[in-house]
């Protein structure tokens, strides 16, 4: 046993001393109770860890690379700034979700 362990203590993961004749076990310091709210905070979110949810039902995936592939050749070559290339792919992705919304009224 350590010299700075006196008898009846333990030393948790995080390296903190603990009491082990104490009954309650409530973590003593703000970082062991922020990696405990973590830990929670992660096990409530595995729920939902089992699928992929849909960004926006009206929208295709494959627009957003379409009208990537369709505008880096003309970014790239410098015929567009970057700036219009974002604004392209904008326009591009909420023409798709607008049709997309009117196709299903």
């Amino acid at each position: 046993m350590p010299k700075w362990l006196r008898a009846g203590e333990t030393v948790d993961l995080a390296g903190e001393k603990q009491d082990s004749r104490a009954s309650n076990v409530a973590p003593r310091s703000s970082h062991w109770a922020k990696k405990r709210q973590v830990q929670e905070q992660l096990k409530d979110e595995l729920q939902y860890s089992d699928h992929v949810l849909d960004v926006n039902p009206n929208y295709d995936d494959s627009v957003f690379s379409n009208s990537w592939m369709a505008h880096l050749e003309q970014a790239l070559r410098g015929s567009i700034t970057f700036d219009q290339l974002v604004a392209a792919i904008e326009r591009d992705c909420n023409t798709a979700i607008t049709a997309g919304m009117a196709a299903k009224k």
